[in-house]
């Protein structure tokens, strides 16, 4: 004779009914708690663009005008209470794409740099930077060059590579694509400048090696 099956205890017939357990509830809390925190962390004229509601940009904008670090932590639990109203998938995907953007403008200055250093050593270069972007036939890039060597043998400010350098980071970012390169025609110079030191042409829109 078979043996009729075990009753199930009511506690594991319900538990899809009663929704997520106490330890997915905590996950999903400490989750969105990370989101309002990446968003605190990030410049507010960045995070005023995401799809955060007006009360969670309130109280993030409030969040990193506090300097005290206790009133700082009672205004991060505030945002972690306002986040569970929040759409969380929304904006990690949002905040992943903000990452990727500033990867890719990172990647667009050290290439421009590159080839800003690349053709001020060596200006015959500059045929091969054209054939990579033919665009540059329409900019004066031999006289900025010229200029820029000169100003360097006399020690003068380094006006004439600050605007090379802005033309190629103008014409780097017009060639690369929208999302991460894995290839770009400066890699090659990267590899070459490993290990030197820092570009003594760098201003406030250059990356610093």
């Amino acid at each position: 004779m078979r043996k009729p099956a075990p009753i199930r205890p009511a506690s594991d017939t319900t538990q899809d009914a009663e929704g997520p357990s106490k330890s997915e509830l905590k996950r999903q809390s400490t989750a969105l708690q990370k989101i309002g925190q990446t968003l605190v962390d990030m410049p507010f004229d960045k995070v005023k663009r995401s799809p955060a509601s007006p009360e969670l940009l309130d109280a993030i904008r409030e969040c990193q005008r506090i300097r005290s670090h206790e009133g700082r932590r009672r205004q991060l639990q505030y945002i972690g209470k306002l986040m569970r109203d929040e759409d969380g998938d929304t904006l990690s995907k949002w905040i992943n794409g903000e990452t990727l953007d500033q990867r890719l403008e990172v990647t667009r200055m050290h290439a421009a740099e590159a080839w800003r250093d690349r053709l001020l050593a060596e200006p015959n270069l500059l045929a091969e930077f054209i054939r990579h972007y033919p665009e540059a036939l329409d900019a004066d890039l031999h006289t900025l060059i010229r200029n820029a060597r000169t100003e360097k043998e006399r020690n003068k400010p380094p006006k004439s590579a600050r605007e090379l350098y802005q033309i190629i980071k103008a014409l780097v970012t017009k060639s690369l694509p929208a999302t991460e390169p894995h290839d770009n025609p400066a890699d090659e110079a990267d590899d070459r400048r490993s290990g030197s030191a820092a570009s003594e042409y760098d201003d406030g829109d250059e990356p610093s090696d």
